[in-house]
């Protein structure tokens, strides 16, 4: 399946304990799009470079192009660092933020670092990973 477009669902404020979501649309580059790979059966990953940040996007995209999440990282010589991450709460609860770390430690061949912040969540989140096999 080709992918043409992306549609974005934007989050809702108060079901979540830290969001740091960008303001107005999210747009990926179509060429960037068509480089989407798989993450699950249901879920694919694009990457891309936004034109004004540093930090790099990994897009959680659905079977429907409906945005899921994202991960926003930054790729250094010692790791890949995670800056701010985020899911839509109907999409939660299903590894994606795991997995995606993991497509990115493949990609990059970099282990992974957290930033400064971290959320209840997110503090699980890495517990889980550092007892992981395949990353640790």
């Amino acid at each position: 399946m080709k992918i043409t477009e992306i549609r974005t669902v934007r989050p809702s404020r108060e079901e979540d304990d830290f969001i740091s979501f960008p303001r107005g649309p999210s747009y990926v580059h179509p060429v960037e799009l068509q480089k989407a790979e798989p993450l699950t059966n249901n879920f694919r990953v694009v990457v891309s470079t936004p034109n004004t940040d540093w930090r790099k996007i990994a897009k959680i995209i659905d079977n429907e192009n409906i945005e899921a999440g994202y991960v926003q990282f930054y790729p250094t010589d010692n790791g890949i660092y995670i800056s701010n991450v985020f899911l839509e709460p109907k999409y939660r609860g299903q590894n994606l933020a795991a997995l995606t770390y993991k497509y990115l430690m493949n990609k990059y061949k970099l282990p992974l670092r957290s930033d400064d912040r971290q959320t209840v969540k997110g503090q699980k989140l890495w517990l889980k990973l550092s007892q992981d096999p395949e990353v640790s």
